[in-house]
């Protein structure tokens, strides 16, 4: 039989009469009194009836006890009567284990406090890095991101200071500017700023020779100068790389790469946009897709390019309605529409008006940098510059730097 004890905390004998009712055991471990006749003799609800009890008395199973605290089992409702002891050997009751989590929870707040406090020294250390930098032996394609980053940052020529990097409208994607950022600081042009915070650094980072961080989260600033110049003049120095360099082996390959990465970036950000549009969902970028973005960039400027991702996304969602596709399979198509297109649209001679956002806002100033400033051709040479275009551009730059007349290979 089950060993039920009942303790007491009123005086009122009509309370204490019903409690004990309610708790009342046959020899066989049964209930005496059913609950509704309970309810019936007393005229309660089901809650009222449990609420008067549970003022009136305890009932505790003492064969029971917690092994911590020797408490013994409190049997709350009918239902948590133990009907086999031998069950509960590594019983422990409520407070217990309250406690124990609670110590729990104060031993990951005080290691969390710990590592809090490792990595906020780490990040001391990150952001007084005073080593100077100098930007006269800048590489092109440093001195291209660098400077673009200056002319987009408020106070990157006054102070140094970038902020996030994602906030300056680079390119089109995250992702390409937090590559960005982490090449800039690979080099050693980049350094954590002042107001960077802790979360931008990861736990697996170890020291200032060996640490991870979330580029995105780094409030970002310039090194300075090894000749002690103010960031106003870093800008000019920039400047100077970039002019000295025009026409040079390693500028044409420093303004293609830069070219080719912020218009692969844009292409892919653009078809997702499409995408969104029609609910298709997101996909990964796999070398079937590089190989068309390839293909489609080599043939048609940006702008045009996104006429014809206009087109394959459109399609690809038309596809996915049909009952012997579904999405995935559609979006698996798209790599292959845009080559075919590509293909149509030079075979048929198509008049493509392509898709080109407000210049100086919206378009990723990358372009605008590149065609304003290296190519000199604008927003007109931007809506028709492919990668083949783009080729010749930088080869007549070449020719002129070298004194060759254009085409041949007499020098003047």
């Amino acid at each position: 039989m089950t060993d039920l004890f009942l303790e007491y905390h009123t005086d009122d004998l009509e309370l204490i009469k019903l409690a004990e009712d309610f708790w009342q055991l046959t020899p066989e471990s049964l209930w005496q009194y059913p609950v509704k006749e309970l309810l019936s003799r007393t005229g309660k609800r089901r809650q009222e009836l449990i609420d008067a009890v549970h003022a009136a008395v305890v009932a505790m199973c003492r064969s029971i006890r917690c092994v911590e605290c020797n408490s013994p089992f409190i049997v709350r409702t009918r239902t948590d009567l133990p009907t086999k002891p031998w069950l509960y050997s590594n019983y422990r009751c409520l407070t217990c284990v309250q406690a124990e989590l609670a110590e729990e929870r104060r031993r990951e707040a005080e290691k969390e406090t710990i590592e809090n406090q490792r990595l906020m020294a780490l990040l001391e250390v990150l952001t007084s890095n005073q080593e100077p930098y100098d930007y006269r032996s800048t590489p092109y394609y440093d001195a291209i991101i660098a400077c673009s980053v200056m002319i987009q940052s408020d106070s990157a020529c006054e102070n140094g200071n970038v902020g996030r990097i994602n906030q300056l409208g680079l390119c089109a994607s995250d992702d390409l500017a937090r590559r960005l950022a982490s090449h800039l600081h690979s080099r050693r042009i980049f350094r954590f700023g002042q107001s960077t915070g802790v979360e931008a650094l990861s736990g697996n980072s170890k020291d200032d020779a060996d640490y991870q961080y979330w580029a995105l989260m780094v409030n970002w600033r310039f090194a300075r100068s090894v000749d002690q110049n103010s960031f106003g003049n870093v800008l000019r120095q920039l400047n100077a790389v970039i002019e000295n360099g025009k026409g040079t082996d390693e500028f044409v390959q420093a303004v293609r790469q830069i070219w080719w990465e912020t218009s692969r970036d844009a292409i892919e950000q653009h078809l997702r946009s499409q995408l969104r549009q029609y609910g298709m969902p997101e996909f990964n970028v796999d070398e079937k897709f590089k190989e068309s973005f390839d293909y489609l960039l080599e043939r048609f400027s940006v702008p045009k390019a996104r006429y014809i991702i206009y087109r394959v996304a459109k399609n690809a969602a038309a596809l996915s309605t049909r009952v012997d596709f579904n999405r995935p399979r559609a979006i698996n198509t798209i790599p292959g529409a845009i080559i075919r297109d590509c293909d149509r649209a030079i075979a048929d001679n198509w008049n493509i008006n392509g898709y080109t956002y407000k210049w100086d806002t919206e378009e990723p100033q990358l372009f605008t940098f590149i065609f304003d400033r290296l190519l000199r051709t604008g927003i007109a040479g931007f809506r028709i510059t492919s990668g083949a275009l783009l080729d010749q551009i930088l080869q007549l730059q070449w020719e002129e730097q070298h004194n060759i007349v254009p085409g041949t290979d007499v020098v003047q």
